[in-house]
């Protein structure tokens, strides 16, 4: 199917000589003529300016969201107590059942902080995010916060959403309230995971996340 078309509508009926008399007005006079010509000269104007649209859009960044999966490997959070190293899925035998990749709360202390740093294009604008996990017996509180925090002084921290709990790999990501838009060149940003009021024991298991965002 075509998408720019051009029919021309303008045809030109030769004058005779010693017939036809030179004249502005009339149904075969200069006026007439001269107008439907000026009109085609639109039609083709109105055409090429379609055409320039179109090569105008070719090579525009796409508009579909994209979704990436963020492995948790957390880095320590000021004196807070740390999430465990990272542990690799594996399969335990004999039973032979799958442990995926995560970190735990380790043994003891009743917190886990950790900060996963996001390196996202310039100018997206953040959708949705799903914090992937378990709660085991003692539970506690599960939050995930996205961080903006400016490259120049004073540094100032902006926490720009949080999301409490975790989401199994069929429940709908939670959407991001405001859709925020990053500038990367004026600042940094990052997910802080924590996980406070929980038993001593190791009772909660971060998988990672998946995050969409908007071109």
């Amino acid at each position: 199917m075509a998408i720019v078309s051009y029919t021309p509508g303008f045809q030109h009926e030769d004058w005779v000589d010693n017939v036809d008399r030179v004249q502005a007005g009339g149904p075969n006079g200069f006026n007439i003529r001269f107008n439907a010509i000026e009109g085609e000269f639109q039609k083709i104007g109105q055409s090429v300016q379609t055409i320039d649209t179109a090569l105008g859009s070719l090579g525009q960044p796409a508009q579909a969201s994209v979704t990436i999966g963020l492995t948790p490997i957390l880095f320590p959070f000021a004196d807070r107590p740390q999430w465990t190293a990272i542990s690799w899925g594996n399969k335990v035998l004999p039973q032979g059942f799958i442990v995926p990749t995560h970190v735990e709360k380790p043994f003891g202390p009743t917190e886990a902080w950790g900060i996963l740093p996001l390196h996202l294009p310039h100018g997206v604008r953040l959708l949705q995010l799903r914090v992937l996990g378990e709660l085991f017996l003692g539970g506690g509180t599960m939050k995930t916060s996205l961080i903006q925090e400016a490259r120049t002084d004073p540094f100032t921290l902006t926490t720009l959403f949080t999301i409490t709990g975790f989401e199994g790999g069929a429940t709908p990501p939670t959407p991001i309230s405001g859709t925020p838009r990053l500038d990367v060149l004026t600042n940094i940003y990052y997910l802080q995971v924590s996980l406070t009021e929980a038993g001593q024991g190791g009772n909660a298991r971060f998988r990672g996340c998946l995050l969409t965002y908007q071109p």
